[in-house]
């Protein structure tokens, strides 16, 4: 009798893990492709996450001579500096751009005819304003500092990064009448470069394209590990 129980007991253990089989077997299946990719993507994400953190917290403390020291178990002070290369990778950077401003700008020209009708030309110009900050115009090595786990920062003003932001490409004539040469084209190029800038080089862009450096250059510089930075603008 106790071995009839004891294969009874083996039976309905192996009839209880096949059920279970089937209901994970008929989970999966419900499971789009779709879907697993991107399970498979967010658990990618996650796993660089984790390893950017790991990097960020092993940063070395250099740059002054002195030994290295790991800045997750930092010394006493929380001591947190960069080393020249880190600093040179940051000025390498160039132009940061924080606010872009796609421009529009119609201009026309008319040239008087004595006898003829009057000569005309028109035309629409379309560029993209940049407004930020060139790295490269960073000077010394005092442009940042670093006391504990506070970085300062003393960066130049935000302003339109170029003059040269015209896109002749999508820029097109609007209406012609007679023939001109490269320098009324240029004279037309020029005024409307002159109207965007006035139109759109504000102290409404400046200061939005600086709201958007603080934030921007504040996570930046926390990845290196500082928990408070200080951003110092030019005025």
């Amino acid at each position: 009798m106790g071995s009839i129980e004891n294969k009874e007991k083996v039976a309905k253990n192996n009839n209880k893990k096949e059920s279970k089989g089937k209901q994970v077997y008929n989970a999966l299946k419900q499971v789009s492709p779709a879907k697993a990719v991107t399970f498979l993507k967010q658990l990618g994400t996650l796993l660089v996450i984790i390893f950017i953190i790991y990097s960020v917290f092993s940063l070395r403390k250099c740059g002054t001579g002195e030994a290295l020291i790991d800045v997750y178990t930092n010394d006493q002070k929380g001591q947190i500096t960069l080393s020249p290369e880190q600093i040179a990778s940051i000025e390498d950077i160039g132009e940061w751009v924080f606010l872009e401003v796609e421009a529009e700008e119609m201009v026309d020209t008319v040239r008087k005819n004595m006898i003829l009708s009057d000569d005309a030309l028109s035309r629409i110009y379309v560029g993209t304003l940049h407004f930020g900050i060139n790295m490269k115009t960073l000077t010394g090595k005092n442009w940042i500092t670093c006391h504990g786990d506070t970085a300062t920062l003393r960066l130049p003003k935000v302003k339109l990064l170029d003059t040269k932001f015209i896109n002749e490409a999508k820029s097109r004539t609007f209406y012609q009448e007679g023939s001109w040469d490269n320098k009324a084209m240029a004279n037309l190029y020029s005024n409307a470069r002159n109207k965007m800038i006035k139109r759109h080089n504000t102290p409404e862009n400046q200061r939005l394209a600086q709201e958007s450096a603080e934030v921007e250059i504040t996570k930046f510089i926390k990845a290196f590990g500082f928990k408070t930075v200080e951003l110092l603008f030019a005025k």
